[in-house]
């Protein structure tokens, strides 16, 4: 690819022309602790050693993460990040039907902190068309579910626009044995899908576009 150059069609290396210079790799683990204090601590040794990220899998009231930190209120959630340098970190928290919950945690203890909104980068994710996919129907009926997705992007939007809060998970797709091309293929249509669903709302295709990971 020595006659392509980074941030210049067709983007073999990428779509970024200053590269890893100016977005460096994220350096990020799962925190395998029930605890939150305990966690918090573990946490803080990692970043003390070079991590720059937190792949946070929260074990809630009906969340089934056997292995996460257990996050069953505010207080859990200030426990798990005190002393932490939310505003510099970057953040993936899987926690399924209670991303909208986390969301609203993140953007009001950055307000707390005095941190600007666009500090915070990562995702929070909700995969409705994933959950589909994967169990064959949607922990809630499709109306409420295409409601709380318009809200977290328009949320994200306003309060938090560097965290992705939509999901096109392929796990199902790629672990049924798909092709490399079958599972773009797929990923670009659950993309118009949820493009499609959300402009009906009201929803701008640039937001939605931006809510994407």
């Amino acid at each position: 690819h020595l006659n392509y150059f980074p941030g210049e069609a067709p983007f073999i290396r990428g779509n970024n022309a200053a590269g890893y210079r100016t977005a460096p790799n994220v350096i990020s683990q799962i925190l395998p602790y029930f605890d939150p204090e305990e966690a918090n601590k573990e946490l803080k040794e990692a970043i003390s050693r070079g991590q720059t990220g937190v792949e946070l899998h929260p074990d809630t009231a009906t969340s089934g993460y056997r292995y996460g930190t257990t996050i069953l209120d505010t207080a859990d959630f200030l426990a798990l990040f005190q002393d932490i340098e939310l505003c510099s970190l970057h953040i993936n928290v899987k926690a399924g039907d209670y991303a909208p919950a986390f969301l609203n945690l993140f953007a009001n203890e950055l307000k707390s902190r005095g941190c600007k909104p666009e500090q915070l980068h990562g995702s929070i994710p909700i995969a409705p068309l994933g959950q589909v996919l994967r169990n064959g129907f949607l922990s809630q009926s499709i109306e409420r579910m295409e409601r709380i997705t318009t809200d977290m992007v328009a949320f994200r939007t306003e309060r938090l626009p560097n965290v992705k809060v939509l999901s096109v998970d392929m796990g199902t797709v790629h672990h049924s044995g798909a092709s490399a091309v079958q599972e773009i293929a797929a990923a670009l249509s659950m993309a118009v899908e949820y493009a499609d669903r959300l402009t009906k709302h009201g929803l701008n295709i640039d937001d939605i576009a931006q809510s994407i990971r």
